[in-house]
């Protein structure tokens, strides 16, 4: 092949650019609510927590406590989102574009990054391994679907993926500064800083290098906790919010689970990740590990050690009606396929070629299945968030924003997508906005009240309104949206109970 033949073949990095710019532009159209329905069946996109983490990174630049203290997101990501969402916000772009391209160029960081890293393993056959990694890891479901999304955890791969490339490539003090945001963007990624220590104290470098490499990689998440205990008088108080039955009830081995649930969302989560990649997986970081013993790819050890790691910590948190995050699952589940090109031979990456063959398939067949809502309501998805189907809220929003200021506090939950996309400038912050539901929400400086908070005030439903003591309906409209009224005193949250929407 001459000189100008290779210039311009196409290389698995190239192919990488390439697979980015598709993203971006599946970006453009699934940032239309109505198109973005149409598309994917509302799979990841369009799902209630997804808009509300794009509305908190608009809605920074008007209320700057979002950013630490977001129960949602890390504070890595809600400050991501909140500079593509200012830059939107000023050119009249549509919310979560910016976010969706944000994660569209982690997904591109981390195929560029997996090809990279897999020819550096495996130099023998180098180019089969890049074209390997890029290939099972972009045509992952999970991978793809979640890359159109804005949700941060694309961008926890592409760190772990960057930061083990830059240090195969001889770059440690680089890959520090990759490592390092890790816990600021998911918080789990502060598991993976555990192996990225262990290959420093591993190294063999001088001992002043060791410290100024464990500095660097400490730092970020180093000051977020200390921040967050001057704030709170404890680091863990955001997280411990999560973990409460009122605001999210995500807990180890939760013995509340149906298993006729549990079941189910095993279903889902094999059907976006394939069986064949988990089991391929674990031999694949078992072989990583032994091969770590090499100077030469010691730093494999932290993606092998990553996956096995998030691995049994996905699998063990669980909520008690969504069992599994599932889309979190795209961390350990990516990782595996970046290791089984790395480490294994033909045979064993073209089983795990049809693996994820199988896996695209009956992903497809999954959301050609899936009913969409009808507008202004919701579909629950088992293992996701319910996707809100899109309605026009700008009525609810105006009879909210025009209520007297003796109306007092206004409190919505997530399933609020519509009202948050007509509030384009943020006007509900001029309100008393609380975020949460009648037994657990958060102020504008993310302060908690448990059951309703103080004084008369408005709680703001999505299409299931909660029947609460002393509230009775002020408004309903055709988005979807119920308005309760509550007087001064507020209701008792413990006797809330569930009433579909008429």
């Amino acid at each position: 092949m001459t000189s100008a033949r290779r210039a311009t073949a196409v290389t698995p990095e190239r192919a990488a650019l390439l697979y980015g710019a598709v993203l971006a532009a599946f970006a453009v159209l699934v940032s239309d609510p109505e198109a973005g329905l149409r598309l994917f069946r509302g799979i990841f996109i369009q799902d209630g927590d997804e808009i509300i983490r794009a509305w908190y990174g608009r809605c920074s630049w008007d209320n700057p406590a979002i950013i630490p203290f977001s129960h949602l997101s890390m504070p890595g990501w809600t400050g991501l989102l909140a500079l593509g969402e200012g830059v939107a916000r000023l050119t009249g772009l549509p919310l979560t574009l910016l976010g969706r391209w944000t994660t569209a160029a982690f997904a591109t960081v981390a195929l560029h990054a997996a090809a990279s890293l897999a020819r550096r393993v495996a130099p023998q056959n180098a180019e089969r391994a890049a074209w390997l990694a890029v290939l099972l890891l972009g045509a992952s479901p999970g991978f793809f679907l979640l890359s159109l999304t804005v949700y941060p955890e694309v961008a926890l791969l592409a760190l772990i993926l960057l930061g083990t490339r830059l240090l195969l490539d001889g770059h440690p003090l680089r890959a520090m500064l990759a490592f390092g945001p890790m816990p600021l963007i998911r918080w789990e990624g502060a598991l993976v800083l555990i192996p990225v220590v262990l290959y420093i104290l591993w190294s063999g470098t001088p001992w002043r290098a060791r410290l100024k490499g464990l500095a660097i990689l400490v730092a970020p998440y180093a000051l977020y906790l200390a921040a967050v205990a001057i704030r709170w008088g404890n680091p863990w108080t955001p997280l411990a919010w999560r973990t409460t039955k009122a605001m999210g009830a995500w807990r180890l081995w939760n013995p509340e689970v149906p298993s006729e649930l549990l079941s189910a969302a095993a279903n889902s989560l094999f059907t976006l990740y394939s069986p064949g990649v988990w089991l391929l997986g674990l031999v694949a970081a078992a072989s990583a590990v032994g091969a770590s013993r090499h100077a030469a790819t010691r730093a494999i050890l932290i993606p092998a050690l990553a996956f096995f790691g998030l691995t049994a910590l996905l699998f063990s948190v669980q909520h008690d009606f969504m069992v599994w995050p599932l889309r979190v699952f795209v961390v350990p589940a990516g990782l595996a396929a970046v290791l089984i090109a790395a480490r294994f031979g033909p045979a064993l990456q073209s089983v795990a070629g049809v693996a994820v063959a199988l896996s695209v398939g009956m992903t497809a067949s999954a959301i050609a299945d899936v009913k969409l809502p009808a507008p202004g309501r919701s579909v629950d998805h088992l293992g996701f968030h319910a996707t809100i189907g899109w309605a026009d809220a700008e009525d609810a929003l105006t009879w909210t924003l025009n209520q007297p200021p003796e109306s007092g506090w206004v409190l919505i939950n997530h399933m609020n997508a519509n009202l948050l996309r007509a509030d384009t400038t943020c006007r509900l912050w001029d309100k008393d906005l609380w975020i949460g539901g009648p037994q657990l929400a958060l102020s504008r400086r993310f302060e908690p009240t448990f059951g309703l908070p103080p004084g008369p005030g408005l709680v703001v439903f999505h299409t299931l309104a909660f029947k609460t003591d002393h509230c009775v309906e002020a408004a309903r409209f055709p988005s979807g949206q119920t308005v309760m009224r509550c007087p001064a005193g507020g209701g008792d949250s413990s006797a809330a109970t569930e009433a579909p929407v008429r």
